[in-house]
């Protein structure tokens, strides 16, 4: 499943920006967070912030620009052209899984991680995901991230709930809320989990 989020993403790298920009609703909601974490970050002292799943940067640019601050902006990302997208934007960026890359402990100001926490495949992985946030950042740190929310009428979670009821997907392996897609004319099929607000609150008070 990592490997073909890494390749549906690369596939993506020179045209994600414009993919994703063009799409009202998603700039609308992407501005929105960006601007509510950089209103927050002022209220803090940063010099070091790592973008989990950065992608091509933009979204990392952003938030500093917003922000009005100086800090150094570091991404971690599987697909390494998203990370050459996102050198180019200030951000040093890494290739790598999350999960399995070495990080410094106590070391950041603060993590972002967006738009990206349901393509991890398992309830396992995404608990050492959130493990590792609280590990890498200082004691005070600030901690972004959003979730895809199984319940949300606009959204293919209701539909995914409804067919890992019916058909009993819990015997296969699955989790309520899994989902493989494609995006349209795309050639990889991706993975994506919707979470529940109590499950994902839940697994952060566990971490």
């Amino acid at each position: 499943i990592l490997h073909n989020i890494a390749t549906y993403y690369s596939e993506q790298a020179e045209t994600y920006d414009h993919l994703d920009q063009g799409s009202e609703k998603r700039r609308a909601y992407t501005e929105g967070i960006n601007a509510i974490i950089a209103d927050d970050l002022r209220n803090t002292v940063v010099g070091r912030v790592v973008h989990v799943a950065c992608g091509t940067g933009r979204r990392a640019a952003d938030i500093r620009d917003q922000s009005g601050l100086d800090y150094i902006m570091e991404g971690v990302d599987i697909s390494a052209s998203m990370v050459e997208k996102a050198k180019e934007r200030d951000v040093v960026g890494r290739i790598g899984h999350w999960n399995e890359i070495h990080m410094d402990t106590d070391a950041y100001d603060a993590v972002t991680f967006l738009y990206a926490f349901g393509h991890i495949p398992s309830v396992v992985e995404r608990k050492k995901s959130l493990e590792k946030v609280a590990s890498v950042l200082k004691p005070g740190g600030r901690f972004y991230f959003d979730v895809f929310n199984v319940a949300n009428p606009n959204e293919w979670g209701p539909e995914a709930a409804r067919i890992f009821d019916e058909l009993n997907l819990a015997d296969e392996g699955y989790e309520r809320g899994d989902l493989f897609y494609k995006r349209h004319g795309a050639e990889t099929v991706a993975f994506l989990h919707y979470c529940s607000a109590e499950g994902i609150s839940a697994l952060v008070e566990a971490c």
